[in-house]
């Protein structure tokens, strides 16, 4: 079977009109680059449940939640891996700029993942260019500016490379008061989806066959005040997977958590008939983060419900998947303990298997799956957190 290894590429494909990079299955790589050493262990957590059980978070205004600024960069649409410029900088190089992608060596925003990137103030439209058309390895303070790639003179991108993304309008801050996950959803051009393999049904009736029609949504992402420790986690849910939201028909969409052995519903409700970029309620995870073995045998359940109980299609994945999607390079011992609460970010396409024939876990980034972040930024964070070398 064909893999894709982000950069590590067995051959290095360029996208064209004809060819592309090799998205469609590949190893579980992600754009959180956190880091490879050890976070220091964090206080106790005032909002804990007593006794390590389930309950609501506090509400967003309570007194002491930290504030926090940057932007989440993620990646839950129908095209490549990619970098982004903002009309209104063209002296900034294509972001990220420096952060790889996990077991690669070049730059980008890998299918199904996600990366920080700092505040930007008046970004005007975004440019989202395949990571192909513009790369770059890790660290390289060399190669053209936004404004030379997207300009008229010999370093330009063809308009193929490219897609125009509209933020909302009116938003002249972004990431600046707060942290905001910036969310790419929507399709390709018809040369990307032929490639992805994706019906162009699925795109809605305002994507266009050269054009595309990608989205930069904004959606905020509030720290708590909450953290995790030996028996939590604090999550809240976002719904960042349009491909998912058509396909549920007259089914909702529901979240659960628990030990995956268990058949149907889970115990703890994440999320139910969540709306398309929107955020669920905080909740606490009952996680016992003293044993290790707790990440693979708990984890969440996404299925489709219909109104008379059946199951239109069911995704499970474990805290252990979770975190290897979300940040390979570190563990699920220290990355479920930061200072922070956690979005969890669901993206993906029901229509691409979890598993491949013989039950091997399918390793398309572009299938239903969570990912995991820390709201706080672990490298920022002055609430006990030791800073990693890029901060994820």
């Amino acid at each position: 079977m064909l893999t894709f290894r982000c950069m590590t590429y067995a051959k290095r494909a360029v996208w064209g009109i004809a060819a592309g990079v090799l998205v469609a299955a590949g190893a579980a790589c992600s754009s959180l680059d956190a880091a490879d050493g050890e976070t220091a262990s964090r206080g106790d957590d005032p909002d804990a449940v007593p006794g390590g059980g389930v309950g609501r978070q506090p509400s967003e205004d309570a007194p002491g939640a930290p504030t926090a600024s940057g932007v989440v960069l993620v990646h839950s649409a129908a095209f490549p891996p990619f970098r982004v410029c903002f009309a209104n900088h063209p002296d900034l190089r294509p972001l990220p700029d420096s952060k790889a992608m996990p077991e690669a060596n070049v730059v980008g925003v890998e299918v199904g993942s996600l990366v920080r990137i700092d505040p930007v103030d008046d970004p005007g439209d975004v440019y989202v260019i395949r990571e192909s058309s513009v790369r770059a390895a890790a660290g390289d303070p060399s190669g053209p500016s936004c404004g030379e790639l997207l300009g008229t003179g010999g370093q330009a991108l063809l308009s193929s490379d490219y897609h125009v993304a509209k933020l909302p309008e009116g938003l002249t801050k972004l990431g600046s008061t707060g942290v905001q996950a910036l969310a790419i959803t929507g399709c390709g051009s018809r040369p990307y989806l032929d490639f992805l393999n994706v019906d162009s049904a699925s795109c809605g009736a305002d994507w266009d066959d050269r054009a595309g029609n990608l989205v930069a949504n904004v959606i905020d992402l509030t720290a708590t005040g909450a953290r995790a420790d030996d028996s939590t986690i604090p999550v809240q849910l976002v719904h960042l997977a349009p491909l998912l939201e058509t396909r549920l028909g007259t089914a909702k969409l529901e979240v659960t958590f628990g030990a995956l052995a268990s058949p149907g519903k889970l115990p703890t409700e994440v999320a139910t008939d969540i709306a398309l970029l929107e955020s669920g309620a905080q909740v606490l995870l009952a996680v016992d983060q003293s044993d290790e073995a707790s990440y693979g045998t708990h984890g969440f359940r996404i299925v489709a419900r219909e109104d008379d109980g059946s199951a239109k299609f069911t995704f499970s994945e474990s805290l252990a998947a979770v975190q290897s999607l979300s940040a390979p390079r570190d563990v699920p011992t220290t990355y479920y303990r930061a200072a922070s609460n956690y979005a969890l970010l669901l993206v993906g396409d029901p229509s691409v298997p979890a598993t491949l024939d013989g039950g091997a876990p399918n390793a398309d980034r572009r299938r239903v799956q969570l990912l995991a972040v820390p709201v706080l930024d672990p490298a920022t964070a002055d609430a006990g957190a030791t800073a990693t070398e890029d901060g994820g």
